[in-house]
């Protein structure tokens, strides 16, 4: 049986637990050995899922709903779910995603999703929306705390009315602390993957006094990188496909 492309690479995932599985599964088909230590832990903001169920009681009054990522999308279903309804309730909402993982997620679970941006950014799906008149129409944005704030503050330059809404946080896993520090200074790592500003963040702060920025780095795109370099940390790797895939080619490659 032929080897993968990775053999015996020792990679560290730092992506939640709810969402390491598709990353670790890429890589294990390349036989790499893997260790998943999330840094970051999906925390629900209960005055926001309340806050999103009143508005979802008038949705009508929505052009668009816009998810940013697949924590958004379920913690979308749930809320739903709890009040008896399901994806058919956007019939009459245009629903926008970035990336194709969150927008095949909305179509797993009912969906029906109008637009993609090409490239998987904030800048991009606005970019795509304000091409027709944003004027006066409303816009559901149910997203995680601290998101950045480019995608509402362009949308609102364009005369579109969003409503954004905080559902979750994505907190420190604190508890990974001591089993990450060990890891690291068992110096068995061959690489470190980030999939997000926040993945990075949490991942310094729990290493501490670590080095660990002489370990080569793969990330997930432009805005993860930019994070990398405010630690002084020069991506190794960074996809040119912002998706689980397009990060596991691209460490193939390199």
């Amino acid at each position: 049986m032929p080897e993968g492309k990775l053999t015996g690479r020792r990679i560290l995932v730092t992506r939640s637990r709810d969402q390491a599985a598709e990353l670790t599964r890429l890589l294990q088909t390349e036989d790499a050995i893997i260790y998943e230590i999330p840094s970051i832990e999906i925390i629900l903001q209960n005055d926001g899922i309340s806050k999103l169920q009143h508005e979802l009681d008038r949705i009508e009054n929505y052009s668009w709903l816009l998810l940013t990522s697949v924590n958004s999308v379920l913690i979308l279903n749930q809320t739903l779910r709890d009040s008896g309804r399901d994806w058919k309730w956007f019939d009459t909402t245009r629903i926008g995603c970035i990336g194709q993982a969150t927008a095949a997620k909305v179509n797993e679970l009912g969906g029906r999703v109008s637009l993609v941006p090409s490239r998987y950014q904030a800048e991009n799906l606005a970019e795509e929306l304000v091409k027709d008149s944003l004027a006066g129409k409303k816009i559901l944005l149910p997203r995680a705390a601290r998101s950045r704030p480019i995608l509402p503050e362009q949308l609102r330059q364009s005369g579109a009315i969003v409503e954004e809404i905080h559902i979750y946080k994505a907190e420190i896993a604190a508890q990974n602390k001591q089993t990450l520090v060990e890891l690291l200074n068992s110096n068995q790592l061959d690489l470190l993957t980030f999939t997000s500003s926040s993945t990075v963040r949490n991942f310094a702060e729990l290493a501490g006094e670590f080095p660990w920025q002489k370990i080569p780095v793969a990330c997930i795109g432009p805005i993860t990188a930019e994070t990398l370099r405010e630690y002084g940390v020069e991506p190794a790797i960074e996809a040119e496909e912002f998706t689980m895939q397009g990060l596991v080619e691209a460490i193939i490659r390199w």
